[in-house]
């Protein structure tokens, strides 16, 4: 929802040429810290962290504020036993052990998953997906076609989360709207040599879904992407 957010800021105004075309983006980002830090005060403390600093009563007091009061079913006081049961175990085989120890053993399958993890994010092009207008100026592309291909491209990106999350429970939607996808009819094939260097570039940057946004060129004419 951010990216999408900074993304319409930006296309706003990508045609200001006074110094408030890039005051206001840095500006806007101040935003978010008048919200955050009284959120941030008035959340409740971690359970876990209460229960390492030996704080069990107030930990069972933030474990009640956190439950759901339809949750009755879930005893606060059994969930706490099961913290403070699990501390204890960490602090034992946290005994003796120091960072060569993630690299030996059982602890190595670990650190490899987890290295992988956070890398995957990188790996995959996650940052020249969110930073494409740079390569879509350096197709030739208009400035305001970049940065509302930019635009359209985060916005399928949510579409594409929230459908993820909330599909599941329909069957076979996924394979429903990629089959459609798939089917997209091409009415005019005059400009495929330039819809082809775009997609090429769009599916390098890992845009998914987006690329086909880039398809909709093809039926336009060359003097139209400026």
């Amino acid at each position: 929802m951010g990216q999408l957010i900074s993304a319409g800021i930006l296309k706003g105004l990508s045609e200001r040429t006074d110094h408030w075309g890039y005051r206001i983006p840095f500006a806007v980002q101040w935003i978010w810290p008048c919200f955050l830090i009284p959120l941030v005060y008035m959340a409740p403390e971690s359970p876990w962290y209460l229960v390492r600093m030996g704080k069990l009563e107030e930990a069972e007091a933030s474990l009640r504020r956190l439950q759901s009061p339809k949750a009755t079913h879930i005893d606060p006081k059994k969930t706490l036993a099961t913290i403070v049961y699990t501390n204890h175990l960490e602090e034992q085989l946290s005994v003796g052990t120091s960072y060569r120890d993630c690299f030996q053993g059982f602890e190595l399958r670990r650190t490899e998953i987890a290295c992988m993890v956070f890398a995957g994010q990188i790996l995959c092009g996650i940052c020249f997906a969110y930073n494409s207008s740079y390569f879509f100026i350096n197709l030739g592309i208009g400035t305001s076609n970049t940065y509302s291909l930019a635009l359209g491209g985060t916005a399928l990106g949510l579409v594409g989360c929230l459908v993820n999350w909330f599909g599941k429970s329909i069957p076979d939607l996924g394979p429903r709207l990629r089959s459609c996808i798939s089917h997209y009819p091409n009415r005019r094939t005059n400009n495929l040599n330039s819809a082809d260097a775009i997609l090429r570039s769009s599916n390098h940057l890992h845009l998914g879904n987006g690329c086909h946004v880039l398809r909709s060129l093809a039926h336009r004419s060359p003097q139209s992407l400026d």
